[in-house]
């Protein structure tokens, strides 16, 4: 495993993690919210396994890299501008919830030339009436709530959210844990994915870093 910071032309740094063999086929990472580069790190054996390059980096404004505006284009940019930085070669783009945005903009850069592009999760269009009537009406009152007063939703992400996550990321988890499928509470649960969730969240900088797409 590598931990290294990049520093783009504009003086801005970029956190990158590596894991892997130096030569193996790229694959690159791009997080969601509430993520950061350390979302990675329980695929580090699979990557081991298959002979995969596999990199991870703290999108502009998460974890350890600089802030930014909030543009996919931006996140797409910098994440280009470490490929070019490692020499990487048509590497595989995988985007996660509010990273799928900018992994379809890196990936549609010919200079990239990545020949493959997977979305998991991929962030629906919150402008869209017709997508949040298929949200719950708690859900429409918080999404509702966070495109329109972005700078209210970033205070509280930033105050009580931030510092019981970081303070008690289990417990967190537990109550994430029941929204989500049988399969997936099991996987969550695992000592080696939860130790790994809550890392992730004590290492955040931000959390108000959840509503910077809603205001694109």
């Amino acid at each position: 495993m590598l931990e290294r910071r990049v520093v783009l032309s504009n003086g801005r740094k970029i956190a990158v993690r590596e894991s892997g063999p130096a030569h193996g086929r790229p694959v690159f990472y791009l997080h969601g919210f509430l993520g950061s580069r350390l979302e990675c790190v329980p695929a580090d054996p699979l990557a081991a396994e298959f002979g995969l390059r596999l990199i991870s980096i703290d999108r502009p404004g998460f974890g350890l890299s600089s802030n930014a505006p909030p543009d996919p284009a931006i996140d797409a940019a910098d994440a280009a501008a470490v490929c070019f930085e490692l020499g990487l070669r048509h590497p595989i783009v995988i985007g996660v919830s509010g990273g799928s945005a900018p992994a379809l903009l890196m990936a549609a850069n010919p200079a990239i030339g990545a020949p493959v592009v997977i979305l998991a999760c991929p962030l629906c269009p919150l402008d869209d009436p017709a997508v949040l009537a298929q949200f719950s009406a708690l859900a429409q009152f918080v999404l509702r709530g966070t495109t329109l007063t972005p700078r209210t939703a970033g205070l509280l992400l930033d105050g009580p959210l931030r510092q019981f996550a970081k303070r008690y990321p289990q417990v967190l988890l537990k109550i994430l844990c029941t929204r989500f499928a049988r399969a997936d509470q099991e996987a969550l649960r695992s000592g080696e994915w939860s130790q790994a969730i809550a890392s992730l969240w004590r290492n955040r900088s931000r959390l108000a870093d959840m509503v910077r797409f809603a205001t694109c």
